[in-house]
């Protein structure tokens, strides 16, 4: 992985859920992802106790 953007705001679907994007850009990839730019998504989920988990990510929300 080379440069990356920062996430920004996420989007808020729902009570204690959020989703960030950001753009990764890779050299050497793998069949997971192409070389050059990539936007990959990633959902957190508050949980009971507060904190934030990440429950899923990948190339669509």
């Amino acid at each position: 992985m080379l440069p990356y953007t920062e996430p920004g705001q996420p989007a808020l679907p729902g009570d204690g859920e959020a989703i960030f994007s950001t753009v990764l850009t890779v050299a050497g990839a793998d069949a997971s992802m192409n070389n050059g730019k990539n936007t990959r998504f990633y959902d957190l989920k508050q949980q009971p106790d507060g904190q934030w988990r990440l429950v899923g990510g990948g190339s669509g929300p």
